[in-house]
């Protein structure tokens, strides 16, 4: 099925299948990150190199090598669903391919959905990168059980989730590729210093301010994972605590808030603003 050349039916444009509408846009999605070599930077290589120079090069322990490895991981995740996603569809505005579209049998929810599936895709690729990096340099992670595969893997989808709906509010508001990208990059990096690198150094935050590292999504994720993979990361003296190390259900739910709240946003704004609002016009 081709977005851009439907078939038409006694004189009517016909609606393709929502299954083949949704392919459609994953598969447009995936095609341009993996023609964009900016992108593929900032999703694959540059964690992977920040973590050689952070995790390699200059940790003290272990530990440390595993800790920022899926700090950058996170941070890999992040950049690719909030940082490119955000351009493409800032992108396809100042483009006017909505103009196009708009005039097409396809559903709105179709274009989110093929964004949010290819934006999951790319986000745990970015992820998996940095830790087989990480694992073919040193560092190790345990996997003890089900239970905690599931809450490594429900982790993942979560923040890809989160990240993938900041760039569809992001980019349906600002409407500008230009802006967007730097708009995203502040966002990620911003996140990523702000919280303590991902929330595995929270003593170089404020005492008072140390407890933003089990709230704010990236080091949430972040620290779920690690507490899980890295079973030194829950022993007292630890660099992750204080705060204690999150984990269980209550902590997963915590992280599903945010995409409960963030994903019906955005929505919204794709059908509010991109397709009914007429945004790019």
């Amino acid at each position: 099925m081709s977005i851009d050349s439907p078939r038409l039916d006694s004189g009517e444009l016909e609606q393709p299948p929502w299954h083949r509408q949704v392919r459609a846009f994953t598969l447009r999605g995936l095609r341009r990150v993996g023609h964009n070599r900016s992108a593929l930077f900032w999703t694959v290589a540059g964690p992977s190199l920040y973590y050689l120079f952070f995790g390699v090069f200059t940790a003290s322990s272990q530990f440390a090598q595993s800790a920022t490895a899926v700090a950058f991981a996170i941070f890999g995740s992040l950049s690719a669903t909030a940082f490119v996603f955000a351009g493409n569809l800032g992108a396809d505005l100042r483009a006017k391919r909505y103009r196009k579209l708009r005039s097409l049998p396809v559903s709105p929810w179709t274009d989110l959905a093929g964004r949010f599936l290819s934006g999951l895709v790319v986000g745990v690729l970015a992820f998996c990168a940095v830790l087989l990096v990480a694992l073919a340099t040193g560092a190790r992670f345990t996997l003890d059980g089900p239970l905690a595969a599931l809450t490594v893997l429900v982790s993942i989808l979560l923040i890809c989730l989160v990240g993938t709906s900041l760039s569809i509010i992001a980019a349906g508001f600002v409407q500008d590729s230009q802006r967007i990208n730097v708009l995203g990059n502040a966002l990620v990096a911003g996140l990523f210093f702000v919280t303590g690198f991902n929330g595995i150094q929270p003593s170089i935050l404020p005492s008072v301010a140390r407890g933003v590292v089990n709230v704010a999504p990236n080091s949430l994720a972040t620290r779920l994972i690690l507490g899980v993979l890295t079973p030194a990361a829950n022993e007292t003296g630890s660099s992750l605590t204080p705060p204690p190390v999150p984990g269980g259900l209550l902590s997963v739910s915590a992280l599903l808030a945010y995409v409960v709240v963030l994903v019906p946003l955005s929505v919204l704004v794709m059908q509010r603003i991109v397709y009914w609002g007429e945004a790019g016009e």
